[in-house]
């Protein structure tokens, strides 16, 4: 599993380290305007940073958690030699709070969230794997997710058939758009036994922090793949009751 988590150590600098597989595999110093253009998982400021400092950095914490380093008893000289595991164990801390409270948050807006990804589903199927891919990310806690479903491709040709191809949505930080391939065919495929029900975690590996989620929207086969570092009993809900009103709302079309 890779992540990266980033500390801002002054008014004009962070430092970021990514990990992956045991490793630090890199750590460098960045100015504060490159924040945005970073995919980070977490990030951490000393308490000594300047609220204008912290109001800057206020746009990203929808993308991950942004939490006071005395919070965690995390100093700027411990973070820049942190090993894998620490690294690991702070990100989990990190996350504890913020995915509980993105959960809350789709609980609240519930409705409103349903009534957009309704109006998106007939017409506009790109954005609406786009919204529902950060919905996802936001919710898991997901370092990394993609999702693949199917599409049709529609002939050309006065005597052409259509043609059911795999399209997917797949990012770190924002979603991005992509035709699928043959390996994304294939994994339909191989998971096709397992689209039984609205929304199912059917592989969890703690360990490698990777997990396979079939769902079912409007009869289509849905599989989502993605890296995390647990779930919940509340996630499983809460993305349950999502996946089963999205099927409501959209079986109305």
């Amino acid at each position: 599993m890779e992540f990266s988590i980033g500390y801002v150590k002054s008014e004009q600098q962070l430092i970021v380290k990514r990990f992956s597989d045991g490793q630090v595999l890199e750590s460098k110093i960045i100015s504060m305007e490159e924040v945005k253009e970073v995919e980070l998982n977490g990030l951490l400021f000393d308490g000594q940073i300047s609220e204008a400092t912290l109001n800057s950095l206020r746009d990203e914490f929808k993308f991950y958690p942004i939490i006071k380093s005395e919070t965690v008893q995390m100093a700027a000289t411990v973070f820049e030699s942190v090993s894998f595991e620490n690294a690991l164990s702070l990100l989990k801390k990190m996350q504890t709070s913020w995915v509980l409270q993105n959960n809350l948050t789709l609980l609240e807006e519930f409705f409103s969230v349903l009534e957009h990804l309704e109006k998106l589903w007939p017409n506009q199927r790109t954005e609406f794997f786009e919204h529902l891919w950060f919905i996802l990310k936001s919710n898991l806690g997901a370092t990394n997710l993609q999702i693949i479903f199917n599409d049709i491709e529609l002939s050309t040709g006065e005597r052409g058939k259509n043609r059911l191809t795999q399209n997917k949505v797949m990012g770190k930080k924002f979603p991005e758009a992509v035709s699928g391939t043959e390996v994304d065919e294939r994994l339909m495929s191989n998971y096709k036994n397992n689209f039984i029900s609205h929304f199912n975690i059917c592989e969890f590996n703690e360990q490698k922090g990777e997990a396979v989620i079939t769902a079912v929207i409007n009869k289509g086969p849905i599989l989502v793949m993605t890296n995390l570092l647990t779930i919940s009993r509340l996630q499983k809900a809460v993305l349950g009751m999502l996946f089963e009103g999205i099927n409501r709302a959209v079986t109305k079309h």
